[in-house]
């Protein structure tokens, strides 16, 4: 909202005032806070159950940026379903709405930043694979070959690569004009979307790009660290799938281990984020 108010995006989302970017955007948060009044337009049962958890998590005084990223996602769809829109302005706005969440998280690049003690080095070198849902690239400094489950910053999508195997398929789709030099991020590979199968379904053709056929084949012992269960529910189903023989789930709330238990369904050890932290920090 801030990045709004300073009139920071006047040269990449043209036709729309300020003042119209600060009122929608305001008002997906409103719709979250008093959800059940759009229940009615809800699309099928997993959105009505997403509907229901958003019910329970939130209320008129929560403050906007306790609001789960993929539930402002939910509120756009919901608005779409009411005003009937058509597919390619729903893709239009998700993808704008994308654009704002991810400048927000990248934070003028801070957010690639972050340093971490040598512990934590040598607490990554002791993993077969390490996985990531985040779009920085901090860890990758720690450890080769992180796998990015969810895209990162410093990758463009397929369709604004001009590089890349599907503009060279697909000439006529290509949409690598419309990259903003400086804001390359806005238009990575990164994954963001409420609903799980739209997710998976980013993955049928690209797999291993992602890390995702790496992820689908583990075996062994899995460590989750920083994870929602909230949200990721293709993730979940890829993990009870899988070869795992147990897993350690680092939780920081009473409220996330509680939720995990419904979530996965292979043997798991709970165990308070702080021990972790105060591992790799030493």
């Amino acid at each position: 909202m801030e990045n709004i108010e300073s009139d920071k995006y006047k040269h990449i989302f043209t036709g729309i005032s300020k003042r119209e970017l600060l009122e929608s955007t305001d008002c997906l948060f409103g719709m979250v806070k008093d959800i059940s009044k759009w229940s009615r337009y809800a699309d099928g049962l997993f959105m009505h159950m997403e509907i229901e958890r958003i019910q329970t998590s939130y209320d008129k005084n929560t403050a906007n940026e306790d609001i789960g990223l993929e539930d402002i996602f939910i509120a756009l769809e919901l608005l779409s379903n009411k005003y009937k829109d058509d597919e390619p302005f729903r893709q239009k706005i998700n993808h704008e709405l994308q654009m704002l969440m991810l400048d927000s998280i990248y934070n003028g690049g801070n957010i690639n930043s972050i340093d971490y003690s040598d512990n934590m080095q040598d607490c990554l070198a002791s993993y077969t694979n390490v996985f990531t849902i985040n779009y920085d690239t901090n860890l990758d400094r720690y450890f080769k070959d992180v796998k990015h489950l969810h895209g990162r910053f410093n990758c463009l999508a397929p369709e604004y690569d001009s590089n890349s195997l599907f503009i060279k398929e697909n000439p006529d789709k290509s949409l690598s004009n419309s990259v903003i030099k400086g804001y390359e991020y806005m238009f990575s590979n990164t994954i963001m979307s409420w609903y799980w199968l739209e997710k998976y379904g980013h993955w049928i053709d690209n797999e291993r790009t992602f890390g995702v056929d790496t992820f689908k084949n583990m075996s062994g012992h899995l460590d989750i660290v920083g994870m929602s269960p909230c949200n990721d529910e293709h993730l979940f189903l890829m993990i009870n799938h899988s070869s795992l023989k147990n897993i350690t789930y680092y939780y920081r709330s009473d409220k996330d281990r509680i939720s995990m238990v419904k979530k996965i369904k292979k043997p798991i050890t709970y165990t308070r984020v702080d021990k972790f932290w105060g591992k790799v920090k030493k």
